[in-house]
């Protein structure tokens, strides 16, 4: 799988608003992998985040995506690599 440059789409919890949205992947212990940002919208009740990220440092197994609406606090999320 070619890891470079690749474009997530990430739906957002129930109840996310529009606006600017950073994104990052870390390890277990919190080494910064691989960071973007992006503008998510909202459609038919679902917010979309779509971001263009390198993966090439991304190694399968277990890491955090961390998501938070510019200038909020950061949520977590586990995040599976295969």
């Amino acid at each position: 799988m070619n890891r470079e440059a690749s474009r997530l789409r990430i739906l957002l919890p129930l109840g996310s608003g529009e606006g600017l949205y950073e994104v990052r992947i870390v390890t277990l212990l919190g080494k910064s992998l691989a960071t973007a940002s992006g503008m998510a919208s909202v459609k038919n009740s679902v917010t979309t985040l779509q971001v263009v990220m390198n993966l090439s440092s991304i190694s399968p197994g277990t890491d955090v995506l961390k998501i938070r609406k510019e200038g909020q606090e950061w949520n977590s999320y586990p995040l599976a690599v295969h």
